[in-house]
């Protein structure tokens, strides 16, 4: 078992002040893509499944992953610009995560599509698509 699923369903110039803030920010990278490399994202459209992954969040600097019950790693794939990593941890849904924390991520586990980026430390286990934020 990979995590506990539950449900289904669907739901130029000036440019250097610009990254010395982001560089402030921890994590925040200036120019489109806001999440660290260790992160999974993708570019969401709005909608996303509504099941549940919970486990526990593992953060090295090769990749983020959840591990299930069982030990076995999931790949968070989060909405790209709705996640960043600062001093205290993982960053998103208005909370903080530190590794070791337990997390539940709505969305559903399946192929991020062609705009995802997948860091290349992430292993080759399955991908939650992360279902994008209600504010």
């Amino acid at each position: 078992m990979r995590g506990r699923a539950v449900g289904a369903g669907r739901r130029g110039r000036g440019a250097a002040p610009l990254v010395v803030a982001a560089a402030l920010l921890g994590g925040v990278v200036a120019c489109g893509d806001p999440a660290p490399p260790n992160v999974a994202t993708y570019d969401a459209d709005g909608s996303g499944m509504d099941a549940l992954l919970v486990g526990t969040l593992r953060v090295t600097e090769a990749c983020v992953t959840v591990e299930g019950e069982d030990g076995s790693p999931t790949v968070p794939v989060f909405p790209r610009g709705e996640v960043s990593t600062g001093a205290d941890g993982l960053e998103f849904g208005g909370r903080t995560y530190a590794d070791g924390d337990r997390i539940e991520l709505g969305g559903g586990e399946g192929a991020p599509g062609a705009s995802a980026g997948i860091p290349a430390g992430c292993p080759d286990v399955a991908r939650w698509v992360v279902a994008p934020h209600d504010g």
